[in-house]
C-alpha cells in the first residue's frame, strides 16, 4: 500500500543508434535496445541493507559486536525529547528483521528495527570489508525518509494490534478499526509539518486502495449480520 520514493529513470548505456546502410539490399542493422534502470528508493535500500547484513552469520555477529562495544564505550546517543539534550544510551543486542511479503506488518517491524540500529549500522558499513562494494548505502536523506515511512506504517499497525489483542476478534469491529487508521492517515495529510515532507505522495496510493475495500463492506451480508448480532449482544 505504501509507495516507495524511487528516483527518476536514467539510461545505463551509451550505445548510439545504428546508421542507415547505403546498400538497399542489405539486412538492416539492428538497433541495440536501450535499457533503463530505476535507482533504489529508501524502502528498497532498507530491504537490501537488511538482506546484506543477514546474508551471513559472520556479518550478523559483527553487527552485534559493534553494538556491544558501543555500549561499553558509551558511543550511542539520542536527543532527549523535550529538553533537546544529547544523552548516551545503551542499545539492546538485537538482529535486523527482514521484510516478508506474506507476513503482515513485516515492513513496519523491519523499519523500526533498522532505525533502532542506525548508529551501529553506520559503523558496520564503515568498517566491514565486504560493505565497500555495497551499492545501496543509506544516506541521511534516506534515513529521514524512512522515519516518515515508519510513522505512516505505524497507523495501520496500531489498529491491527488492537484487533489482534481481542480474544475473539469480531467482524463488526472491522469497519470502526478500518476507519480509525484511514482517519489517522487523513490527519497526517493535514499536518503542515508532515506535508513539507511530501507525506501525501506516500499516503494517497494506500488511501485509494483502502477506499476501494471500504466500499465493499456495505455489500457484505456477513458484516450486516454481525452488526445486528453485536447490537443484540450489547443490549
Amino acid at each position: 500500500m505504501l509507495k516507495d520514493d524511487a528516483a527518476d529513470r536514467y539510461s545505463d548505456t551509451e550505445t548510439e543508434d545504428a546508421t542507415a546502410s547505403d546498400d538497399s539490399d542489405a539486412e538492416p542493422t539492428p538497433v541495440p535496445r536501450r535499457r533503463t534502470t530505476r535507482k533504489a528508493g529508501p524502502i528498497q535500500r532498507a530491504r537490501k541493507t537488511v538482506a546484506f547484513v543477514r546474508k551471513s552469520g559472520q556479518r550478523r555477529d559483527e553487527l552485534l559486536d559493534i553494538v556491544e562495544r558501543g555500549n561499553e564505550t558509551h558511543t550511542w546517543w539520542e536527543i532527549e525529547a523535550g529538553s533537546g539534550v544529547r544523552v548516551t544510551i545503551l542499545l539492546k543486542k538485537v538482529v535486523l528483521l527482514p521484510s516478508v511479503k506474506t507476513r503482515w506488518d513485516s515492513d513496519f517491524y523491519m523499519l523500526r528495527r533498522l532505525r533502532y540500529l542506525r548508529q551501529p549500522l553506520q559503523h558496520f558499513f564503515l568498517t566491514n570489508r565486504d560493505a565497500r562494494d555495497f551499492k545501496h548505502k543509506l544516506t541521511d536523506e534516506h534515513w529521514d525518509r524512512l522515519e516518515l515511512m515508519e510513522l505512516i506504517l505505524e497507523q495501520p499497525h496500531v489498529v491491527q494490534s488492537v484487533m489482534a489483542a481481542e480474544n475473539t476478534p469480531m467482524l463488526a469491529a472491522a469497519i470502526p478499526a478500518f476507519e480509525l487508521f484511514v482517519n489517522s492517515w487523513e490527519a497526517m495529510k493535514a499536518d503542515n509539518e508532515l506535508e513539507l515532507q511530501n507525506v501525501t505522495q506516500f499516503i494517497e496510493p494506500g488511501l485509494a486502495i483502502a477506499e476501494k475495500y471500504y466500499n465493499k463492506f456495505e455489500d457484505t451480508d456477513a458484516y450486516l449480520i454481525s452488526m445486528c448480532m453485536l447490537f443484540i449482544h450489547q443490549h
